[in-house]
């Protein structure tokens, strides 16, 4: 990493690099909400053969502080889950939503 330092100050570094380059969050890719969230799968196995899936939908941060972001934390956000849901019928998938705001894989 190249830094630079004048009378104490750390004047540049890979961070003031990533804001520059996104005008301090205002564009690129960390300004759609859809990027802050994602899914967390837990399966099941019995004798080699998945027998469940469940899973649980998380946040990444989105329109938080820069250092607060990228930290998973679960999700009451019903959009994820029915967005998953819409993707994967595609692909003859189907997710049932649980009551909690978690899915399960019907296999």
């Amino acid at each position: 990493m190249t830094r630079c330092i004048r009378a104490g100050v750390l004047l540049a570094s890979v961070a003031n690099a990533l804001d520059a380059r996104s005008e301090n969050g205002k564009i690129g890719l960390g300004t759609n909400a859809l990027v802050w969230e994602s899914i967390i799968p837990i399966w099941k196995m019995k004798n080699g053969e998945i027998t469940a899936i469940e899973l649980q939908p998380i946040e990444l941060g989105f329109g938080r502080p820069r250092y607060a972001r990228g930290w998973p934390e679960p999700s009451k956000n019903s959009k994820i889950m029915k967005h998953l849901k819409e993707l994967s019928s595609a692909f003859g998938t189907n997710i049932i939503i649980q009551e909690d705001g978690t899915g399960k894989v019907e296999l």
